[in-house]
């Protein structure tokens, strides 16, 4: 539950009840941290977000290219969920994983996700409300 002031941020980054409660609705969320205005910044960091937990669990490195991924070092944990340079940078292919539950994946690609910041609930899109 947000406070007053934390409800006033989220709104001011357009952020409605509907789109704070689901992951990946808001379009802010498509993008990194570092291509975020000033403004955009400040309230990420108002609501106790640095750039790492930013990118990692709300954006999940949407926004970033493959090298850059390489460079972060998370680019062997897309492979293992099925992504490639083509399927990330051009969106050109099918990742099976996209269409799976948690509980589908397996163990290694759990894992994999785990440290793209997903976990069980994430993965599987379920509002916050039911966290």
């Amino acid at each position: 539950m947000l406070a007053s002031e934390e409800k006033t941020i989220a709104g001011d980054l357009g952020y409605d009840r509907i789109s704070w409660d689901n992951l990946e609705i808001s379009d802010l969320e498509t993008f990194r941290y570092t291509d975020l205005t000033m403004e955009e910044g400040l309230g990420i960091t108002s609501l106790g977000m640095d750039a790492t937990m930013w990118d990692c669990y709300v954006n999940h490195y949407n926004g970033y290219y493959w090298a850059d991924l390489q460079v972060l070092g998370v680019s062997v944990y897309l492979e293992t969920l099925g992504h490639s340079q083509s399927s990330w940078d051009d969106e050109i292919g099918y990742v099976v994983t996209e269409d799976m539950n948690w509980d589908e994946l397996s163990l290694e690609q759990q894992d994999a996700a785990y440290r793209l910041c997903y976990f069980e609930n994430s993965w599987d899109w379920i509002s916050l409300n039911y966290w």
